[in-house]
Order: C-alpha cells, then structure tokens, then sequence
C-alpha cells in the first residue's frame, strides 16, 4: 500500500517518515520494503517510532523526573498516615501511574472532591462510603498534586504532548503509520493536525485480519473480536467448516503439555536446535514464563546456540546488583554470617585486590565463621579472627566493611538522595564500584543510581535506612537489563514485540491459564466500569491487543509450537483459554487435534539418543586406589578411622579426595554444642579441683556452678534458649559429684582433660602411619606394679543408647582407638551425662585386648589401601542418613 500510494516518488522514499509499533520491527519492515518495491535501488523513508520522533523535537519545559513526583506522593501520604509505612511506595508508584494514565487519556478530573465523590458514586452504582470517599479523596489530592503549577517542571507525558503539539505545527515530509491502532487522545489529535499540513497515510497491521486468508479466518473463528457479533463457538466452528481449509491448523500450530518445568524447557529446547538444523534463521521464544525461559537458555547454551534476550532480565536479579543489595542485608542485619559470606564471594567487592586477596578474605573468614560459629556483628567476626593466625586478608575485609557501615550510618534518618550519597561512597571504600564499571549490568547500575541521585536533589522527606531500602528495591525492580552484544536467530521476546516481524518459527513458552495472557485487570484504585467511564484502558482493551497481536504471529510464522506445564505439584494445569478455544473450535470444524506428543524432532532424534544414553540403575561405589596410593593419608585422627569403618566410600570423599563439608553455623543451639561446653566445664573444674575427696562440698558446687555459668555465657549471648541447656547441666552437678567421690574412693584421680596423644604404627613394607587424637579424660591410680590409667569420653547420651553402640565388638571403634592412644590402659569407659543421671559405660571386653586387635586391624586395612584395595560403599542406612558424601556415592539410585 504504501509503494503505491507514493509511487511518485520512485526510488527515493527518503522524504517519508515511517511510525512502526516499535525499533524491534525496522529492520523487518525495510527488509519487506526492499523486497517488495521494484527497484535495484532504493532510498529507504525514515523508519521510526512516534515516541522516538518526539523525543527528536526540542521542548522548553524540563522534565519533573517520575522519581521526584513519586517522592511529592510518598510525602503526602505519609503526612495523611492513612497507610502502613510498609505499602507508602508502592501506593506512591500507582498513584503517579494513575495521573499518567489521566493525563495521557485528557481524562481531567472535577476541580471539587465533592463533584468527583459523586462521579465515582454513579460509576460504582451505590452512596459512597468510608472506603470510597478515602478512595476519592486521596486519588483527587494526588492528581491536585501532580497537576499543580511547577514552575518549568512538566511530567513525562505532558511533555511527550507537547513534543508532539510542534512536531505537528511544524510538519516535515508526509507521514506513515504502520500498526498503530493502541493511539491515546493526544496522537490521535496530533496525526489529525500533521494530516492538515502534510500527507498522512495510516496502514492498520491488523488489516490481515478482515482478509479472505484460511489461516487467518480460522483464528478468527477462535478468537472473534467485539465486532463479530454474538455468534456461539458452535456456530462459528460450522462456518469455519464450509469456508477454511481442514488440516492446514494443525499443520501450523501445535500445543505441547509438559510434564514438568524441565520437560517443557526440553520439549522447546528440541524444536529450537531442530529448526536450527533445517536451516531456519529466524526464531522466535515468546516467553511467559521466566522460569522455563532460563532453564530453556541453559540448555541451548550447553549445545552451544546462543540467544538473543529481548525481554532482558529485571536489574534487580542480575550479579551486579546482588552485591548492592547483600551490602545493604548486612547493614539491616548486623552482618548475619550468610549475607556477609555472599558479599564476600562476590566478584564485584574489593576489585582494587587481586583474585587471589578476594579469595584468601572470603574463604579465611567463612572456615573462621563455621568454626567457630559466628552468626552475626563484625565485632564478633573481628573477635574471632584475633585467636585465628591464618584468616589473612579476612581482616582487612572486615575492617574496610567497619568503615563502609559507619559511613551509611552517621545519623539515622535522612533525605533519599543524602542516602543514594552515602551508598556511593560505601561501595568506594568497599572497591565495588571499580567492579561494576567493568560490567555492562554493573555499569547501568551505576549510571542508574547516579541519575536517580541528580533527579531527587537535595529535598524530600527524612526517611529511615529500612524505608529508603524498599525505595531503591523498588526502583531496581522497574529497571530492565540488556544484553546487547549477541546477535542470534533465536530471539527470547515478548508478544507485542513480533508486531510486523516475520519468524520461520516461534515458540510460545508457558502458556498455561494463569500466564497467559496475563496480568488481572485488577488495580488498587478503580474497578474496570470506573475506568471505563473515566476514558482509562481496561481489561478488555488488553485482552483485544493480546488478540491482534496473537492473530498477527499465527498467521505469519509457518511453524508454531504452544507449551505449558500440563501438571503442577502433582495438579492438573490448564492451558491458556485462548488455545483452548482454538484447540475447540478446530476439532469440531474438522476433527483436527492441535495436541502434540513430546517428541525430538526428526533430525536430532539420533543426536539426542548419543547426548542421553539410556539410564539404569547406578552401580554401588567401590573405587579402587592403585594409582593413587599417595592419596592415602600418612596423618589419621580417631574419627578419620571411625568414617572409614562406617563407610570405606566415606573415607575416600572425606580423606583422600578432600571433599570434607565445612562445619555448618549452628545458629540454634543444638546437643552437640552442650556436649562440646560440658566438656569445657569439667577441664575447668578439674583443673581448679583435681580431687574433690575432703573438699568442702558447697564449696566445690559453687565452684563447679560459677564455672558452668562462666562457660556457658557466651551461648546464652548468642542465642538466650541455651539458658535451658545450662539449666539441664546444673540439675547434674550434684550427681557428678556424687560419682566422681565414688571414682576416687576406688583409687581414681583426674590427671589431664583434652590431651592430645598420637601412635606410630609400622605397616606392611615399613610405611609409617600415625593415629591422632584428643582424650576427653584421663584418670590415674597406682598399682603395685606401677600406675594404671583409665580414658574416659563425655557422652550427653543416655546410658542405652552408649550400651548398644558398645554392644558388637568392633562397630564402635572411637573408645577403643582412645584407649589404643595411652600406654597402661587397664580402664576405658563412656561417661553418660544425660538428664538425671551420671554413670561410666563400658565396654564388655577390656580395653588391652581390644587394643590390640585395634592396632591390627588399622594396620591390615591401611597395608591393603596402600596396596589398591577397593574402597566400597556400605549402604548402611543408620550411616548414610547423616553422610554428606551420599549425593557422591549415588546410594539412592543404586540397582
């Protein structure tokens, strides 16, 4: 159409200036042009936007940024208190969207509350009351707000009407409009006064939808717009049956109910590379889900097709952004153990050190903070790294995070700008901001916050460090982020974007009831009759674009594919209505199903079967170690050998391999911390006390509860349940005492608590090999032919549960590893402390004859390690419950 109606100007069209819908669709359009017009040269028109060839035209006002009008909302609202504190931004965005909304519809509102009240009352149909004269009262206050005098200050949309009032007045060239149907008032107005001093050609994309075409005519059959009458889906799917063309839908369009997000990110992933692989260049991911989209990216990438994201990722999700926010969960947090081991790792923090430096601060501190469980406050973090010699630039860190926290918190409350101030020069002594300027994301970030920084001035409102935190959460929640260096056939965009752009195939991805075609309608202020009668969009005007929008890609993409999750935790999910009633209106016009079975496509069927061969169960582990006998240790501590006989597969990940779990931050005061400060409150007491026979008794309880109070303090600071574990051991100490009388009446006396004691053993082929570890207790008694000694280990267990696991000889190898450690055991018992009672538990052999066999059987089995012998998985399920290597053994997928 238009080649003809301006044919005159043969091959130079340069002189005509071109509206598209949107930049994604020139270089389609001029594709299509040039394809079509009849030259060997030819001078393309403008090819623009109308918001773009506005922006081209200078206008005096200056722009009140929408930043700054929300910050004048915020203000007003948190004067009238008629909200929580929590909701006062998000409230403030709508707001200053809803002026917009009236703005750009020339919907003025009455100039009284009264007038406007009454308004509503006729579009609500009922007396107002409390909720809807608070409605009219705050919606009309924020409208006087936004519309009063500013001086130079206009919005945006105010501006843009006044950018396009002189493109009219002075008029440059004819005008085409390609697919603009959504126009506002203000460009309707405009293409009206431009028509009045140049040529003005309006093209409607949907022009498709009126043609005789049978792909089209069945669409609309499905799908009939407001102006198609009231015609049932009976009746239309019988006048689809005389006019269109059995099978040609279902051999375009076809629908694919997952089974899982995985399987629908596959079933997509499979159509893309096979229509790769015949050759097509242009394809198209429609996304709905963000989900499916990523793991679907995963996946292409791993086969190597990259892709070109239209639709971008929200700011606040990408790397980049993540160090700000972590910086601010330490800051709101008191430096909580995980958020500051995050920011830590992150690549973006300390970017004035090395990889090196980065490395040694993150991973020096998180082994310092699982050690010693730190949860939270740098002056615990910096306590700690004082008893810790090796934590290296873990320190300095810290230290450089010390002085970031004190320059966001000179005073509390401040202006929003005064706090966008102190984040910049928080992430310069932090070397965050050296990072993200590296960073294409990082760098928008930046430009991003030094914008909304000179947009907000100095003015505003005082506000506190958590509410200033939901402002610029919000704020980076609007922001998009685009990666605009790679160019790829495949194209992750959205629906309104593929207007007049043609693909070889798109891929609608997660079309499901509640995604497409999405959003509610639902808004906080206004139901659709109110919006309705105030001139604002509503529902129905969306439903209708989705509609022409869907039509258009349908109908000029030759392949499409429909997916959605057919099942979600387990429930039924259905597909979005809109293909349903097409899947309808197809099956009772020509019996057709536009449902598909999940298949490869053709070309890449023996391609996928290499890629996943068939999956059976996973052997049991038992790796052998022959040409890694120096993986062996040389250095093994008691509890070493306890894992290797639990599970020899345990010991491989743990000791050979090096694949230890660091210890996790107990952050609940758990059993195992109680065990580990009763064991220090008895070294403590016995030191001070190392015989207790002919003390005085109130003496040594006094003592033995200052201790346990002294002791304990630092659990109960860090989290006040632990009161209830000291609590607990105090209805003990009486009982000790009792026993430990008992004990020294038979000849016992305490020598030494947490000895650290070793043994060199001579192995096969004269390899050394030393056993390590640390008695708990060891007591002394003299006998005519020299002292005996007995080894004791603290137990919080009951004293059934310490018999059974000493029931079977040689289960249990931990008692007898200790005893094996001291010279003259004639003694080797655990001391159950639990609740109410205190008692020693033996085992049923004595402790030189179960040594001995010890000391032979960590000499065979380490001989056979050094010899290659095979390290097999247990399988026992008491071991495996608590085994972190069990992910690495596979024991849930063995045959």
């Amino acid at each position: 159409m238009l080649i003809d109606r301006f044919g005159s100007f043969g091959p130079d069209l340069s002189a005509l200036t071109v509206l598209l819908p949107s930049r994604l669709s020139v270089a389609a359009f001029a594709r299509a042009l040039a394809e079509i017009g009849a030259y060997q040269v030819l001078l393309l028109p403008r090819l623009t936007t109308l918001a773009d060839l506005a922006a081209s035209t200078t206008c005096e006002p200056s722009l009140w940024t929408d930043s700054a009008r929300e910050l004048v909302l915020y203000e007003q609202l948190r004067g009238r208190e008629w909200f929580d504190d929590a909701d006062l931004w998000a409230v403030a965005a709508e707001l200053r969207q809803l002026s917009d909304e009236l703005t750009r519809s020339r919907a003025a509102l009455p100039h009284t509350l009264g007038e406007f009240t009454a308004q509503l009352e006729a579009a609500y149909c009922r007396k107002a009351g409390t909720p809807m004269e608070m409605e009219a009262q705050l919606v009309h206050e924020a409208w006087r707000a936004m519309v009063r005098d500013r001086g130079d200050l206009v919005d945006a949309v105010t501006r843009y009407h006044l950018q396009l009032a002189r493109l009219a007045d002075c008029a440059a060239g004819p005008l085409v409009t390609v697919g603009l149907e959504r126009l506002s008032t203000a460009e309707k107005e405009f293409l009206e006064a431009y028509a009045s001093r140049q040529r003005v050609l309006l093209i409607a994309a949907d022009a498709q939808l009126a043609s005789e075409d049978p792909v089209v005519r069945g669409l609309c059959a499905a799908w009939p717009g407001p102006a198609a009458g009231a015609a049932s889906l009976r009746e239309r799917a019988a006048t689809l049956k005389v006019q269109g063309s059995p099978g040609l839908l279902a051999a375009r369009v076809q629908f694919v109910g997952a089974a899982s997000l995985e399987d629908e990110a596959r079933a997509a992933d499979g159509r893309v590379r096979g229509w790769l692989a015949e050759g097509r260049q242009r394809i198209a991911v429609v996304v709905q889900d963000r989900l499916v989209a990523r793991r679907l990216r995963a996946l292409l990438e791993r086969a190597q097709v990259l892709v070109q994201d239209e639709t971008g990722w929200t700011l606040s999700t990408v790397a980049a952004a993540t160090v700000v926010m972590r910086f601010l969960d330490c800051l709101a947090n008191d430096f909580y153990h995980r958020d500051l081991l995050d920011l830590l790792k992150s690549p973006f923090v300390f970017s004035d050190w090395g990889a090196d430096a980065r490395k040694s601060a993150a991973y020096g501190l998180e082994r310092m903070t699982r050690r010693d469980s730190v949860i939270a406050g740098l002056s615990s973090f910096l306590e700690a790294t004082r008893s810790d010699p090796e934590v290296g630039y873990a320190v300095t860190a810290l230290e450089r995070l010390q002085d970031a926290a004190l320059c966001m918190f000179p005073r509390r409350d401040a202006t929003v700008s005064t706090w966008l101030k102190r984040l910049h020069d928080a992430l310069g002594l932090l070397g965050v901001r050296g990072g993200l300027g590296e960073d294409a994301a990082g760098l928008q970030l930046l430009e991003l916050l030094e914008r909304l920084q000179q947009e907000l001035g100095e003015g505003g409102p005082q506000v506190g460090f958590l509410e200033w935190r939901r402002w610029l959460d919000s704020q980076l929640e609007r922001e998009t982020f685009r990666d605009r260096d790679v160019s790829s056939p495949v194209v992750f965009t959205h629906l309104a974007a593929t207007a007049l752009r043609e693909f070889d195939g798109a891929i609608l991805l997660g079309c499901d009831a509640r995604q497409f075609p999405g959003g509610s309608g639902n808004t906080v202020f206004f139901n659709q009759s109110v919006r309705r009668q105030l001139r604002l969009r509503v529902r129905a005007d969306e439903i209708e674009e989705v509609r022409r929008h869907l039509i258009g890609l349908l109908a000029a993409t030759p392949q499409v594919l429909v997916t959605w999750q057919a099942q979600v935790d387990g429930e039924p999910n259905l597909i979005s209505p809109f293909f349903e009633m097409l899947q309808a209106v197809n099956a009772l016009a020509f019996g057709d199903d536009l449902r598909a079975a999940h298949a490869p496509h053709p070309i890449l069927a023996a391609q996928v079967a290499s890629e996943a061969p068939g999956v059976g169960p996973a052997p049991m582990m038992a790796p052998p170690m022959p040409s890694s006998a120096d993986r062996v240790p040389r250095r093994v501590s008691v509890s070493a050998w306890g894992s290797l006989v639990a599970c020899p597969y345990q010991f491989f990940g743990r000791h050979m391999l090096k694949l230890n779990e660091l210890d996790e931050v107990r952050e609940a005061v758990e059993k195992k911390d109680y065990g580990a400060v009763v064991h220090d409150v008895l070294r403590r007491f016995h030191s001070l006390h190392p015989q207790v026979t002919g003390a005085n008794r109130d003496l040594l309880e006094h003592d033995l509860a200052a201790i346990s109070d002294e002791t304990f303090a630092p659990l109960v600071a860090r989290n006040y349940l632990a009161t209830g574990w000291l609590m607990r051991w105090k209805t003990l100490i009486s009982l000790y005492l009792d026993w430990q009388s008992a004990r020294e009446s038979d000849g016992w006396r305490f020598v030494a608590g947490e000895e650290e004691r070793e043994l060199e053993l001579t192995l096969e082929g004269g390899n050394l090999l030393t056993l390590y570890g640390r008695l708990d207790r060891l007591d002394q008694r003299e006998a005519e032919h020299g002292p005996e000694y007995a080894v004791l280990d603290y137990k919080t267990q009951s004293k059934r549960v310490l018999l059974d696991k000493l029931r079977q000889p040689g289960e249990d190898v931990q008692l007898v590893a200790y005893a094996l450690l001291q010279e003259g055991v004639v003694q080797a018992a655990y001391l159950s402390l639990d609740k109410e009672s205190v008692a020693a538990v033996p085992p049923g052999t004595g402790p030189s004859q179960l040594a001995a066999t010890e000391h032979a059987r960590i000499g065979a089995t380490f001989s056979r390690l050094l010899g290659g012998a095979g390290l097999p998985a247990q399988g026992d399920a008491a071991t495996c419950s608590r085994c972190e290597m069990r992910p690495l053994c596979r024991r849930d997928y063995w045959g």
